[in-house]
């Protein structure tokens, strides 16, 4: 289940680095005509992580009632060191096992979704950084919370290990992961600092990049509108010279 928010964030991350990029910028229009020739829909790839979600906020909201109330069944239902579920992890053992969990989901999505080129490094340094974060929100959770959030973690790392093999791929006809070297990539990787200050979806580059991508549009529907125009419209009459300009009649004034 996890591996499903991972990948919608990835897919939301990635729809905004593809609005508010300059190459995107311009040839937006383009994609977006390829797409409905092709009746393509990005949000069709939504719908099942969206009806996904519900299950989990369930579960988890279920679980830390039952943690609260408690429950009897949760108090002896443990294992090992963790045996009271209704309890905090006093060893912090299940905090640490699912962030690292969520951190090898993560490496393992974000190497499957492609994220190696230029503009998608900084955003799996803040990917990376997610289960470093979350780390001292989980501490107090109840044992019961952190159980199901690592057994689904452990689902959802051993769906994108079964993805990656090359067999299981051919046989769901997916395509192959395309592999590039770094010395013949364009442009060389950056660290995490560099990777953050050309990052295009920081606020000065999104907004200056989102008014140029509204001037492209803007430009592509008064080109239409002079095109249409120009077809059902009157002939405009064209001048040799520029009309608001008197013409001075150098010869006379030799002549005098």
């Amino acid at each position: 289940m996890l591996g499903v928010f991972i990948y919608l964030f990835i897919y939301f991350i990635c729809l905004l680095i593809l609005c508010f990029s300059f190459p995107a910028a311009r040839y937006s229009q383009e994609l977006v005509t390829f797409m409905k020739e092709k009746q393509l829909s990005p949000l069709r790839n939504i719908v099942v992580p969206f009806a996904q979600a519900p299950i989990f906020i369930s579960m988890f909201i279920g679980l830390r009632r039952m943690a609260n109330l408690p429950l009897d069944s949760l108090k002896e239902g443990g294992l090992a060191w963790f045996m009271d579920l209704t309890l905090a992890d006093p060893y912090y053992l299940l905090p640490i096992i699912t962030s690292c969990t969520m951190l090898a989901t993560i490496e393992l999505g974000t190497d499957g979704a492609r994220l190696s080129s230029q503009n998608m490094q900084a955003m799996k340094y803040v990917l990376r950084g997610l289960p470093f974060v979350i780390f001292p929100f989980t501490m107090n959770f109840p044992a019961a919370i952190l159980c199901y959030w690592v057994s689904t973690n452990m689902f959802s790392l051993v769906q994108v290990g079964f993805l990656r093999v090359p067999a299981i791929r051919d046989y769901f006809q997916i395509d192959p992961l395309i592999k590039h070297k770094p010395e013949t990539l364009p442009q060389k990787k950056k660290g995490a600092v560099e990777g953050f200050k050309d990052y295009p979806c920081s606020s000065i580059t999104a907004w200056k990049n989102m008014k140029i991508a509204r001037e492209i549009e803007e430009r592509h529907k008064y080109d239409e509108i002079r095109f249409k125009k120009a077809g059902t419209g009157p002939i405009v009459r064209t001048y040799r010279h520029d009309p608001t300009k008197k013409i001075i009649n150098v010869q006379a004034k030799v002549k005098k």
